[in-house]
C-alpha cells in the first residue's frame, strides 16, 4: 500500500509540502497556445531540475517520475527548437 496522509503512513508535513508543487503543476498544464509553451519550457525545465536536485530525488517513486518528466520535456524542447 503506498504511503498516504489519510492512512497515517505519510507525514502531514510531506503532504503540505507537496501542495505548492501540485498547484504549480496544475497551472502549468492548463491548455495554452503553442507559442506560450515554447517560451515557457526553459523556465519549467530549470524549476523542475532545481526541485529535483534539492529534494525530489530523495523520494524513491517521485525520483523516477520526475526524471522521466525531465527527459520528456528535454525531448519536446529540442523538437521545438529545431522546427
Amino acid at each position: 500500500m503506498p504511503p498516504a496522509v489519510a492512512a497515517g503512513t505519510l507525514p502531514i508535513l510531506h503532504g503540505a509540502a507537496a501542495i505548492p508543487l501540485l498547484l504549480l503543476a496544475a497551472f502549468r498544464t492548463q491548455p495554452v497556445d503553442q507559442s506560450t509553451v515554447v517560451h515557457r519550457l526553459p523556465g519549467d525545465l530549470h524549476l523542475l531540475t532545481l526541485a529535483y536536485s534539492l529534494r525530489l530525488k530523495q523520494v524513491l517513486m517521485l525520483d523516477a517520475i520526475v526524471l522521466a518528466g525531465l527527459y520528456t520535456l528535454r525531448i519536446i524542447a529540442g523538437r521545438q527548437r529545431h522546427k
